[in-house]
């Protein structure tokens, strides 16, 4: 992440990521239990992060097509079923407040 990335977001200036030494870390390779295996780095430097929540939020808003690596201590699979969950519950929101 560059600073110039940082503009309409100013809570990236305080991520725990711009701090690794390897950013690729946050790009691991596999599926399954190697997936999970190789994300382990990642997802502890997300851990400690001040800003996890905001790098979430961000996260289950990116268009899915590109939707890669490591967010707030996520991988892009979780992050599908969050979205499907976040998406659920507002629509039954919805139907709730139309009754």
């Amino acid at each position: 992440m560059t600073l110039a990335q940082t503009d309409d977001q100013p809570w990236r200036l305080h991520a725990a990521c711009l701090f690794v030494d390897d950013p690729e870390i946050f790009f691991p390779y596999g599926k399954g239990h190697q997936l999970r295996r190789n994300s382990l780095q990642a997802r502890l430097v997300c851990q400690q992060c001040p800003v996890q929540v905001e790098c979430l939020d961000e996260a289950l808003d990116i268009d899915t097509s590109r939707d890669w690596g490591v967010w707030a201590g996520t991988l892009p699979e979780e992050r599908v079923k969050m979205r499907r969950n976040r998406r659920d519950a507002r629509s039954r929101q919805a139907r709730r407040e139309a009754r």
